[in-house]
């Protein structure tokens, strides 16, 4: 289970839609997520928020064998993907949530951008960016870590394992682990640049 870490002030409104969606994230409470998110980005279509958390619960819904018994496809959750990178974020939960999207779907847009016409695609656990997001919110935090280790072999996937290496340490409250990560990482995600951030102790000018 994700654990909740300190909350970033929200100024832009609807900050009450905002902060529901950031608790269901953390709690995984992916059914009621995808409802709150999709309210999110009626109200909201400019934030990248709702976007971020809707393609997460239908990322959950479809792995837990989607129970609702709706379609969700690799279309739908890429869809929300990508609208949540072009715009953006203000809450921290989501800021998390799309780092996590990130892992999990790096490989993935990596393979479609090569593709051959008529080619079929999916998700694949085995890439260890993949399994290991996954495993952040399975809770099973060892087997990411492994995973992200493995990541590390791969000179292109090498920031992005940093960054979940990052994210491993922060969700057990390993703050300068998870900065010293984070620096590893590199400057060049958004993502991670602002969770580094948010993560440093007050007075101490951030590292990224």
């Amino acid at each position: 289970m994700i654990e909740q870490v300190a909350t970033l002030p929200i100024d832009s409104a609807p900050a009450s839609e905002l902060r529901h969606c950031e608790d269901l994230f953390f709690a995984l409470e992916f059914s009621e997520l995808a409802d709150a998110s999709t309210r999110l980005i009626a109200i909201d279509a400019a934030a990248g928020d709702g976007y971020a958390y809707r393609s997460f619960a239908l990322l959950g819904q479809s792995q837990q064998g989607n129970a609702n018994g709706d379609d969700v496809g690799l279309v739908d959750l890429l869809r929300d993907y990508f609208h949540a990178c072009e715009r953006p974020v203000v809450t921290e939960g989501a800021t998390v949530c799309r780092l996590l999207l990130k892992l999990v779907f790096a490989e993935l847009v990596r393979r479609i951008s090569n593709a051959q016409p008529g080619e079929k695609f999916a998700l694949q656990k085995s890439d260890p960016l993949c399994g290991g997001a996954f495993a952040i919110f399975e809770g099973d935090f060892e087997m990411a870590r492994r995973s992200f280790g493995r990541a590390l072999l791969d000179p292109n996937g090498r920031p992005y394992a940093y960054a979940g290496i990052g994210l491993v340490k922060a969700f057990h409250s390993d703050l300068t682990d998870a900065l010293r990560a984070f620096a590893d990482a590199g400057p060049e995600d958004e993502d991670v640049c602002a969770l580094a951030q948010w993560l440093q102790p007050p007075g101490r000018p951030p590292k990224l």
